[in-house]
């Protein structure tokens, strides 16, 4: 495992534990499964479910000099909602409220939507109706 990969994972460990109660109740407490790469993978068990999830982070923001916190991603499955691949961005800064991400990958943009945390803004995929 490099320094890089250790430090993720100890990050998102400690990302996730800060967040982990705001977003997933009180109780919940990751365990890292295993780590692949950027990624880490992890499972919570929470006092309501279970909670398994991959997280990273960027490997470079732009402009380097803006003053943030740190940004993390997360790809999320909550068997009890029946919720599956449920893709998560933790910005690491204030947005606008009538912000309007979107994320593009390859030639397909996908509409997200704000919402504020305990740590700042996160963006989900928007429903679908």
């Amino acid at each position: 495992m490099t320094k890089r990969s250790k430090f993720a994972a100890l990050a998102g460990a400690a990302i996730f534990a800060a967040l982990s109660s705001a977003v997933f109740g009180q109780g919940a407490n990751p365990t890292l499964i295993g780590q692949y790469g950027d990624w880490g993978v992890y499972v919570s068990q929470g006092q309501k479910a279970k909670v398994c999830f991959a997280l990273t982070q960027p490997k470079e923001r732009l402009p380097a000099t803006l003053n943030r916190d740190p940004g993390y991603l997360f790809i999320s499955t909550r068997p009890a909602d029946n919720v599956r691949n449920e893709f998560s961005v933790l910005v690491g800064f204030q947005m606008k409220e009538d912000a309007d991400p979107s994320v593009t990958i390859g030639n397909d943009t996908f509409a997200l939507y704000a919402r504020q945390t305990a740590r700042g803004f996160a963006t989900s995929p928007k429903k679908h109706a």
